[in-house]
């Protein structure tokens, strides 16, 4: 057990330093944005950070059909200058017509800057996100702008106790992580 719970460590670790540099990367090559001090958002706080932004969020690719369907993914709607304009638990976008559309899931991994953070903290919860249970609607909702970051690797949420199974297993089986690890451990 300790094992497995020192490969879910590295993974983590590395996973969230490989997020940032991709993120601080497709986030600096934009124009209009300028260094910034910054807060990275986690389930339990907040950590400083050097970044790039006022709000950025990172989204990844939706390969699965079936996870359209499944209401603890939050699904992302985009437009062609990579800003949110939607979240849902419900699929987004509607497939009426079968064409190859991006479709995209939230990862749980945002940042903020500073003082964005003092304004999110005051702003009133709105009607969609209690509906559909998903904050950063009330930042949509309120008017402010959101920059999407695409990871284009599948990712997985742990919501649920029997999801820390879940990930573990395809962790321990996937090529590209036992690979990683066994970088990591020759250290």
């Amino acid at each position: 057990m300790a094992k497995k719970n020192y490969f879910l460590q590295i993974f983590f670790v590395s996973l969230s330093i490989f997020s940032l540099v991709k993120l601080y990367d497709n986030a600096i090559n934009r124009d209009a944005w300028q260094y910034g001090e910054w807060l990275i958002n986690y389930e339990h706080g907040f950590i400083r950070r050097g970044l790039v932004g006022e709000i950025i969020f990172l989204l990844s690719n939706i390969f699965d059909e079936s996870d359209l369907q499944d209401v603890d993914i939050v699904k992302a709607s985009i437009n062609k200058y990579q800003k949110l304009m939607f979240y849902s638990r419900s699929p987004i976008p509607h497939i009426r017509v079968r064409k190859k559309c991006p479709m995209f899931r939230q990862t749980g991994v945002s940042a903020f800057s500073k003082s964005f953070l003092s304004q999110f903290t005051a702003l009133e919860e709105t009607p969609l996100e209690v509906v559909e249970s998903v904050d950063f609607l009330r930042i949509l909702e309120h008017g402010f702008e959101i920059h999407g970051v695409i990871y284009d690797q599948l990712t997985f949420g742990v919501d649920r106790p029997d999801d820390v199974e879940k990930v573990t297993n395809i962790l321990l089986n996937d090529p590209k992580q036992i690979k990683y690890y066994l970088e990591i451990k020759n250290l």
